[in-house]
């Protein structure tokens, strides 16, 4: 053992991602950064590639590897669809809106909503995202 260690490699994006996610807003933009700028973004992990294009953020230049840019085109695709969804979900909120314009956004919404989950099954199943239930180990 050379007694050299990658700091990526103590680091546990599942975790992390689920703090940040949980964090106020203040927090959450500073955890996010760090996080993000980690020795595990700076090696190309499909991981972090991941994370950085859901929150719609640029993805290393110099890291070209298949896994890296499927995980950050999932990542894009995730984000975008929920960003959407809060957008429409404002939208919604405003009550001055045509019928016709409410049932186009809530068709929209019904669709994200059928479309999401299957996206994140392909995360969660690619590693990307943590389970979406922890099993209970007592029973």
């Amino acid at each position: 053992m050379s007694g050299r260690q990658s700091v990526g490699a103590d680091v546990q994006p599942a975790r992390l991602e689920s703090a940040i996610a949980t964090a106020g807003p203040d927090c959450r933009s500073a955890a996010t950064d760090a996080w993000l700028e980690s020795a595990g973004a700076l090696d190309c992990s499909p991981r972090f590639a991941f994370a950085a294009a859901r929150l719609g953020r640029e993805i290393g230049a110099d890291c070209t590897a298949a896994s890296h840019v499927g995980a950050a085109r999932l990542g894009a695709m995730i984000g975008e669809l929920e960003r959407e969804r809060e957008s429409i979900d404002a939208q919604l909120a405003d009550e001055s809106l045509v019928a016709t314009m409410q049932r186009d956004l809530r068709q929209r919404h019904i669709t994200i909503d059928r479309d999401l989950p299957q996206l994140e099954a392909l995360a969660r199943f690619d590693e990307l995202l943590p389970p979406a239930v922890v099993p209970d180990r007592a029973n």
